[in-house]
């Protein structure tokens, strides 16, 4: 694991493009101890990639220790859950959430292509912010999530 130390936290989230919603998430993640990565277009940009993102992703852990944080931190948000988090798990589904007028998406994963969570989380980078401790994916695991999608995302509809 790397901690990044920086000592203008509010610009590593404003660069990192996290909105306020996002960092209420983030907020009640680490607030009730939830296990989860940064992936997506904030890892990347964070890595030097150039996307604004338009979202937040988040990778939890799916383990039955990690479930009822998980539970916990959304409820705290007064977010109603579909199901319990063990199910979404278990089905591999992903959770959307929509905030500010539907304007800005955190989501919530259950899995990503081309690594596992553990993976991931034992590769993390720190970095501290208002929000508290973020973790975020690795630049390799960025780049490597990143191939995975690519692999299966098709790139075009053949011609008819």
């Amino acid at each position: 694991m790397i901690v990044v130390q920086s000592r203008k936290r509010a610009t590593v989230a404003r660069n990192l493009q996290i909105k306020r919603a996002g960092r209420k998430v983030l907020r009640s993640f680490n607030s009730e101890r939830v296990k989860y990565v940064v992936v997506g277009s904030v890892a990347a940009r964070f890595h030097g990639g150039r996307k604004v993102p338009s979202d937040l992703d988040l990778l939890i852990d799916c383990s039955v220790e990690n479930a009822p944080s998980v539970e916990r931190a959304l409820r705290s948000l007064g977010l109603p859950l579909p199901s319990p988090v063990e199910d979404l798990c278990k089905a591999k589904k992903r959770l959307e959430l929509w905030f500010d007028g539907h304007t800005y998406e955190v989501d919530v994963l259950m899995e990503v292509a081309g690594a596992s969570f553990e993976d991931l989380y034992r590769d993390r980078c720190t970095i501290r912010t208002r929000a508290g401790e973020v973790s975020i994916a690795s630049a390799e695991d960025v780049a490597a999530m990143e191939d995975a999608v690519r692999e299966i995302r098709p790139i075009g509809k053949p011609r008819t």
